[in-house]
């Protein structure tokens, strides 16, 4: 869940969204701050455990901000600036790849979607292979 801040609304959302999220089972929730003046960071990361989010911690440093990684995306993300607003900048970290929400950006989308599927597809395959042998190597009382 990403949510645009307003100043209308920003100390609603931070002091409630993050527990209201978690408690319906969202398991990460972004902040982004576009005009860079309501929390003191453009955008911060939260993610669920027992009902609750906790705070994403920085992966890397860029500038004076940080990248933060989503386990859900398996992408980093930083708030950078456009044009006069803070908008969220993403990063592939197996190739170091950036890019934004823009629509010239949804081939890059796309190819990180795949990957990222057949990574998954991979790790299946190996968890597989792995309980196969474990239960070929436990005899038969494994599967009763």
């Amino acid at each position: 869940m990403l949510e645009v801040l307003s100043p209308s609304t920003a100390e609603n959302e931070v002091r409630h969204r993050a527990m209201e999220y978690a408690r319906i089972g969202v398991r990460e929730y972004w902040r982004l701050d576009p005009a860079g003046s309501l929390e003191g960071r453009p955008l911060e990361g939260y993610t669920a455990s027992k009902g609750r989010h906790g705070t994403v911690e920085p992966v890397g440093r860029v500038g004076r901000g940080w990248w933060l990684r989503s386990r859900v995306l398996g992408l980093d993300l930083r708030g950078g600036r456009d044009r006069g607003a803070t908008v969220a900048i993403f990063r592939d970290p197996r190739t170091g790849e950036m890019f934004d929400g823009r629509a010239e950006d949804t081939g890059r989308w796309g190819r990180i979607a795949e990957n990222w599927a057949s990574d998954s597809e991979e790790r299946v395959q190996t968890l597989e292979e792995r309980l196969r042998s474990l239960t070929a190597h436990a005899g038969p009382e494994a599967s009763e």
